[in-house]
């Protein structure tokens, strides 16, 4: 019977019937494959999303433990920085020591040597407290921290082009002026006057 329908069918009826079948045949596969590839996909997409997941947060962990050591780095060379300043600070006190005690193991009135070594320290850490602030970006604190301490203008220089200087509009140049008076007593061929010592005094207030 099925031959003889195939027999009698002309070639045009033939091509139509046959592309209904196909057309058929596709729309079956579809609703096939979706029924069957539905749970695949998406395993396979959570499966994809987890491991996107675990590669973004091992980034962040390595990205944090990078960040910690970069400011471990930079925290060790600011503290190697302060050791040289201070040292550099002793080197240049030769015309600045302290009066030696009296006889009777009291000590006398500040010297105006003494009055202004003290302030000299006052700015000189006022100097290192912003060049280590936290809040500057870590770059800019490495390279602070690799500048000689043997003279501070260089440090000042540096933070003031940078706009890292806060405090009274003229801070920078105060400074510079106290790091000018505190070295000009290094080669020992004058002691300071009370008036240098003021001077210096009144710059370390401004901080």
């Amino acid at each position: 019977m099925l031959m003889s329908f195939w027999n009698s069918v002309t070639e045009p009826q033939a091509i139509i019937v046959s592309t209904l079948l196909t057309m058929i045949a596709g729309l079956v596969a579809i609703v096939i494959g979706s029924r069957f590839f539905q749970g695949k996909v998406a395993t396979l997409e959570q499966a994809m999303a987890t491991a996107s997941g675990q590669i973004e947060q091992h980034i962040r962990n390595l990205e944090k433990a990078l960040a910690e050591i970069e400011e471990l780095a930079i925290t060790s060379s600011e503290r190697l920085a302060a050791i040289s300043g201070r040292e550099a600070n002793g080197e240049a006190n030769g015309a600045l020591r302290l009066e030696p005690d009296r006889p009777d193991g009291k000590r006398g009135p500040l010297t105006p040597s003494d009055r202004l070594r003290a302030a000299w320290e006052t700015v000189r850490d006022a100097i290192e407290a912003q060049a280590s602030d936290r809040s500057i970006d870590p770059r800019r604190r490495a390279k602070y921290s690799r500048i000689d301490r043997r003279n501070y203008a260089d440090l000042v220089k540096a933070m003031s082009e940078d706009g890292e200087i806060r405090g009274p509009r003229n801070l920078a140049e105060e400074w510079k002026k106290a790091i000018a008076l505190r070295y000009s007593f290094r080669n020992g061929q004058r002691k300071p006057t009370d008036a240098d010592a003021a001077e210096m005094e009144r710059i370390a207030a401004l901080v």
